[in-house]
């Protein structure tokens, strides 16, 4: 049965939209630093350094959640609205 939803990535979004932000929130609150593992000339093990994204992204990449898509049904949905909105 194919998913009907006009946007499915909302969707996706919506059903995990309190944990996410759950963890987002408790993220920004703290004293924490997100950091990742890199390969840097000179070191012959890879080194923790600071994440260079920001704290949406990481929850994205985590609840797989694309961006870009949220960001084209954002743009379907505005242009819904203007069509229905000019009738």
């Amino acid at each position: 049965m194919p998913n009907s939803d006009p946007y499915p990535e909302h969707a996706k979004l919506s059903a995990i939209s309190d944990e996410s932000q759950a963890i987002g929130q408790f993220l920004e609150d703290g004293p924490y630093l997100l950091a990742e593992y890199c390969e840097i000339e000179g070191f012959r093990d890879p080194q923790l350094v600071p994440a260079q994204k920001p704290i949406q992204q990481v929850l994205a990449e985590y609840f797989d959640i694309d961006l870009a898509k949220i960001e084209a049904e954002k743009r379907r949905m505005l242009e819904q609205i203007r069509e229905e909105t000019s009738r």
